[in-house]
């Protein structure tokens, strides 16, 4: 083995003895400064960050596909009938995480008669808003009044 004054390459043999040498000696190649490590600390960051959208937007994502999974399911009345399916939506619902209703598009528009059903099925899984709530009072009154007249 022959020693020159400066390393070129790592010998494996003594690497365990001098890598601190090594080191030292090859300092000067690699000088960082506050700036450098600033500019890779904020690098990291907003990696870190965009990461943790990433990961957020993959978990709204999955649990969009759930919700509408087990919507279909609570639909299929073969399957919902099913004993491990109705325990599974038994217990989701008993958690609160029965999945919310979907939303109505201009064709699925229904008469009133229809929408008294979909609004009862809305209060079971989650408690009416305070403007829901005077627009049942006011629905009520209107039909009280309407069999008085009639």
């Amino acid at each position: 083995m022959s020693f020159t004054t400066k390393a070129t390459h790592v010998d494996r043999d003594d690497y365990a003895v001098d890598h601190y040498a090594d080191f030292l000696r090859d300092s000067h190649r690699t000088r960082l400064t506050f700036d450098l490590l600033d500019i890779a600390k904020r690098q990291h960051q907003c990696k870190e960050k965009l990461l943790s959208q990433a990961h957020t937007i993959q978990m709204k994502e999955h649990t969009r596909i759930e919700n509408e999974f087990l919507r279909k399911l609570e639909r299929n009345t073969q399957i919902a009938n099913l004993p491990t399916v109705r325990r599974i939506l038994r217990d989701r619902h008993r958690q609160g995480l029965s999945p919310s209703p979907p939303p109505l598009t201009s064709r699925q528009s229904q008469p009133s008669g229809q929408h008294d059903k979909s609004t009862s099925k809305l209060s079971l899984s989650r408690p009416p808003s305070a403007r829901t709530a005077r627009i049942n009072a006011n629905t009520e009154k209107f039909i009280q009044t309407n069999t008085l007249l009639c």
